[in-house]
């Protein structure tokens, strides 16, 4: 008899225990999801049913594949209240999902990679790495400079920042033939900073075409090759090769690009209502750096430069929107 009163009192227990998660408010649940890293609200999510039903921003995100490469549409400076909701896209689909991601407000993306952005904040102009998916922040140490207007200023990192052989890059123009390459070693956080003149060799456009690379030939992102230490920056027409040992730039002509439209037609097929809608006619989307582990997604043109969605000419009505590619990693 008395094993049978303690039986009942525990399965008693163990129902008391386990109703709060089907009774709890669905707003509240919403705000605690929202601002969850990926993996953990993919664990969240399968709780229960009533934790997988409520409304979150990112229920969609089941549509996406982690094999593809995805886009960000973010710090829209809408003064709207809720400003700090990003679009993201999966190219290969139509799949579109919401993330809030409050770190994004107020900031430039200058690269990406595995994973991580490489971020410029407009406030302070501090720079540091962000992982949209793990909500993970890394400072980087502050530039002994002035930085110059965003616009003008690209970056690039050799490796993960959670690798003691990352070291960050920043290419700016510092007038018209001279540019500015900066660079530090986010495990020892000392800048070095050089000024190329450049001549009459690059060339100018209204949309800017300027990349930086650093050579990624190992699985650890991290160059064993002859490219060691050499930052690769591309020019409209032009490749400067910059060796951060001797600090010498080689010069090299190079093809002029052409834009891959793959991923350009498809998502502006399957979003343009949507884009139109809160951007208007003149929407440019302004992409970084980019550099991917998957050879497979080189022909999709997924460079650092600027798209017109709708009009072919410059406009008063013209309005720049803030993107990036990103490797889904979610380590």
């Amino acid at each position: 008899m008395k094993e049978e009163k303690e039986m009942t009192a525990e399965r008693t227990e163990k129902n008391r225990a386990s109703r709060w998660q089907h009774e709890a408010n669905p707003d509240i649940l919403s705000l605690i999801s929202d601002f969850l890293p990926l993996p953990d609200f993919i664990n969240f999510r399968a709780v229960c049913r009533a934790w997988r039903d409520a409304p979150h921003l990112r229920r969609d995100i089941a549509a996406f594949c982690k094999a593809n490469i995805w886009c960000i549409l973010y710090d829209f400076q809408s003064r709207e209240e809720d400003d700090d909701i990003c679009f993201v896209y999966e190219l290969s689909s139509d799949a579109r999902s919401s993330f809030r991601i409050p770190a994004l407000r107020g900031s430039t993306c200058l690269a990406s990679k595995q994973g991580w952005l490489l971020l410029r904040r407009s406030g302070d102009h501090s720079y540091f790495f962000f992982n949209p998916f793990t909500l993970t922040e890394i400072p980087i140490q502050p530039y002994p400079r002035q930085p110059p207007e965003v616009a003008d200023q690209v970056g690039e990192f050799s490796s993960p920042p959670t690798s003691r052989d990352c070291t960050v890059f920043l290419v700016s123009s510092r007038g018209a033939s001279t540019l500015e390459v900066a660079w530090c070693s986010v495990a020892e956080g000392n800048w070095v900073i050089d000024l190329i003149n450049t001549g009459d060799r690059t060339a100018t456009s209204v949309l800017r075409n300027r990349d930086a690379f650093c050579c990624t030939c190992c699985e650890s992102w991290s160059c064993q090759c002859r490219n060691r230490g050499m930052l690769f920056i591309h020019e409209w027409d032009m490749i400067i090769m910059y060796d951060t040992t001797t600090r010498k730039p080689e010069y090299q002509k190079r093809q002029l690009p052409t834009k891959a439209v793959l991923w350009y037609s498809k998502l502006k097929e399957a979003h343009s209502v949507e884009w139109k809608k809160k951007f208007g006619e003149g929407m440019i989307l302004s992409f970084p750096s980019f550099s991917c582990s998957e050879k497979k997604h080189e022909f999709m043109g997924l460079v650092g430069t600027r798209y017109r969605i709708s009009r072919t000419t410059p406009s008063k009505g013209d309005r720049l929107v803030k993107a990036t590619w990103i490797e889904p990693t979610f380590q």
